[in-house]
């Protein structure tokens, strides 16, 4: 008999035990995954379907719509399991405490598996998992990228931004072009030592954007099954789309990491964050893969954003005339109009600060919001939201929270100053993210904003020339404005000749960075 075969066969047994042993681990981790949530404790449920209908920004819109009739957070789910839990916050002071100050709890991302795991293999530092490789990569990041290194950035920044002022006067109608060069050109620079000139078609930035919608298509719920059946990444065989795309991208990325290698054995490597790494690289214990993916990161993550904010307050600048003169009139106090402003200069323009605070929450760069994960329980007012579950904030919403700014969809410079001009210190739209999350650029995107902006809006007039769409924005995780023209008029009785001038010797120092 069967039960006779087994007993006297040791080795079955043995195998019995390990498939009952198996069988028994499975099963609890299927109940764990879909355990009952009293879901009296979670936020309301519209009851409706993901809207899938919807584009990635309009999406937040809706949601936004939503809140106003079940409240400022809500919950959506896509199934039975914990998993499948995302809570969308719009309220201000819910995303302060459940992503600020309940930071520890909500540092981790989904488990994306396709995105994460098969294509960038915990190396891309936007959907990487919480843990000692998220740290590594951060702290190399907030070093590279302090307050105190990127100040020495300055003449690089400042030769870039003369630069783009030059081609938005040779060719206005392609504004937001120059835009993007001035992005990749700093970010090229500062993350390969890149010498030759920058154009928005160099091949490293069609290699960053490809590299960017790739791995954003890959977290788009439902495109691979892997996301639920997780037992599919261990076949060898299985998304071999996912892993060549991979191989390319390393391959991709190899070259310029390789020509900085290069260039340090000879003694004329200019500084960057490939090279800080290649310097460091028992400190920080890194291995090839490590500090290409890394390398590649931080292009991706800066070029786009930094021309997104440029041209957004272009657009803000032609839409609010009455906005865009009160800014110009603070330069024309401070700086004068003999001279061009410059980093000096920051610090001692509120005016223009709260116009590019502005921009940044009336149009934010990432309008749905990233997804977190939460790792333990997080509890906000009655709420409980279950480890393992997703808290999305979404900057649309919160931006546009009455309780911290008013009539949300005006365009109101002047809500981040205080009673004597000076900018708020109580306030944020946190336009780089939340808590242990936050963009590790966020400083040098900020100067560059500050620069790039105070040098439009003192060498011209923005003018509206034909009706623009302010909601017109590409639909896509950091939409850009879609194409608009707009008129730049020279200030001060300036022409060309007398814009050379001005500007001879503007960084022109860039090798003392």
């Amino acid at each position: 008999m069967f039960s006779d075969a087994v007993t006297s066969n040791p080795r079955s047994i043995i195998h019995l035990g390990a498939l009952t042993f198996t069988a028994v681990i499975i099963g609890l981790v299927v109940f764990l995954q879909r355990r009952k949530i009293d879901a009296s404790l979670l936020p309301p449920s519209p009851n409706r379907p993901w809207p899938r209908e919807f584009g990635v920004c309009s999406a937040y819109r809706h949601f936004h719509d939503w809140m106003k009739e079940f409240g400022p957070l809500i919950t959506m789910r896509k199934g039975p399991s914990v998993s499948d839990i995302t809570v969308i916050v719009g309220d201000y002071a819910a995303c302060v405490d459940l992503l600020v100050k309940q930071g520890a709890s909500t540092i981790d991302r989904p488990h994306w598996i396709a995105a994460n795991e098969i294509l960038a293999r915990n190396t891309r530092i936007v959907t990487m998992s919480s843990g000692p490789n998220l740290r590594k990569y951060r702290k190399i990041l907030n070093n590279f990228l302090s307050l105190r290194a990127v100040k020495t950035f300055a003449p690089l920044q400042m030769k870039s931004a003369k630069s783009m002022i030059f081609n938005i006067l040779e060719e206005p109608e392609r504004h937001q072009w120059h835009a993007g060069t001035y992005a990749a050109t700093v970010i090229l620079t500062l993350t390969f030592g890149k010498r030759t000139p920058t154009d928005y078609r160099d091949p490293a930035v069609d290699q960053t954007r490809r590299s960017r919608d790739r791995l954003f298509a890959a977290m788009v719920p439902g495109k691979y099954a892997v996301e639920k059946y997780h037992w599919l990444k261990h076949i060898p065989f299985y998304a071999p789309d996912l892993k060549e795309v991979r191989k390319q991208e390393l391959f991709e990325l190899n070259e310029p990491v390789d020509v900085v290698r290069k260039e340090m054995a000879t003694g004329i490597a200019p500084p960057s964050l490939t090279k800080y790494m290649l310097e460091n690289v028992k400190d920080f214990d890194l291995d090839a893969e490590d500090i290409m993916s890394l390398s590649g990161a931080m292009f991706g993550a800066g070029s786009s954003t930094t021309a997104i904010g440029i041209s957004t307050a272009v657009m803000a600048a032609a839409l609010f005339r009455d906005k865009l003169e009160k800014v110009q009139e603070e330069l024309d106090n401070i700086v004068g109009t003999e001279h061009p402003p410059t980093f000096r200069h920051d610090g001692m323009l509120p005016q223009l600060q709260a116009f590019i605070l502005e921009v940044a929450r009336w149009r934010p760069v990432l309008p749905g919001g990233f997804p977190h994960r939460v790792s333990k329980e997080v509890r906000w007012q009655n709420y409980v939201i279950p480890a393992g579950a997703i808290v999305q904030g979404s900057h649309w919403s919160l931006c546009r929270d009455p309780a911290v700014f008013p009539d949300g969809d005006a365009f109101k410079p002047e809500r981040w100053l205080d009673v004597n001009g000076k900018i708020r210190k109580d306030m944020e739209s946190y336009p780089y993210g939340f808590g242990r999350r936050i963009c590790p650029g966020q400083h040098l995107a900020n100067r560059s904003l500050f620069l790039t902006n105070a040098l439009l809006f003192w060498v011209f007039d923005i003018l509206q020339t034909e009706p623009i769409d302010s909601m017109a924005f590409t639909d896509e995780l950091n939409p850009q404005p879609l194409p608009f023209k707009v008129e730049f008029r020279l200030r001060h009785g300036l022409d060309r000749k007398k814009l050379e001038d001005i500007f001879r010797g503007f960084g022109d120092d860039i090798a003392s960075y």
